[in-house]
């Protein structure tokens, strides 16, 4: 004689059924050049995940309040947003909701160094492949959709 576990489904009674919150979402203000990094590594919408760099840091600065007051005029130069989403539990219990011009410009430099460490191993790999250095830069600004009105061809060299 063989038995079948069978699964058991108990439904509450009389108990409200609890309704799935809207995320909220903030819009990060970034150079036009790391808008496209992002979107193009990240979707055109980052969810809050604490299984990334972005992730973790854009946690941990949320955070935290902070009182740094001369980063707003730095902040200008920043033309293009990014979104992200914060869930409701994060924004209102973890208290996820501290963003302001100094943390968001110290998230816009962990950024700009990932996009920096991407684009050395892009063309040391590239230049290991035989292209030359040139082809391999005009190829690392064609993946991520950045033109010279975004970062100019020699500053990338230079780096």
């Amino acid at each position: 004689m063989q038995i079948t576990p069978t699964a058991q489904v108990t439904v509450p009674v009389n108990k409200e059924v609890k309704k799935k919150e809207k995320n909220i979402t903030l819009h990060l203000p970034v150079k036009s050049y790391v808008q496209k990094y992002l979107v193009k590594r990240y979707g055109s919408l980052y969810i809050i995940s604490k299984r990334d760099a972005i992730g973790i840091v854009l946690f941990q600065m949320l955070r935290r309040p902070s009182t740094e007051s001369r980063a707003t005029q730095r902040l200008k130069q920043y033309t293009a947003t990014y979104p992200i989403e914060v869930s409701p539990k994060n924004f209102w219990k973890r208290g996820c909701r501290n963003l302001d011009d100094s943390l968001t410009i110290e998230w816009h430099k962990l950024v700009e160094d990932l996009i920096y460490q991407e684009y050395c191993s892009y063309i040391e790999n590239m230049e290991a492949h035989g292209v030359e250095q040139r082809y391999a830069i005009e190829a690392f600004m064609a993946k991520y959709n950045f033109d010279e009105t975004d970062i100019k061809f020699e500053t990338i060299k230079k780096a």
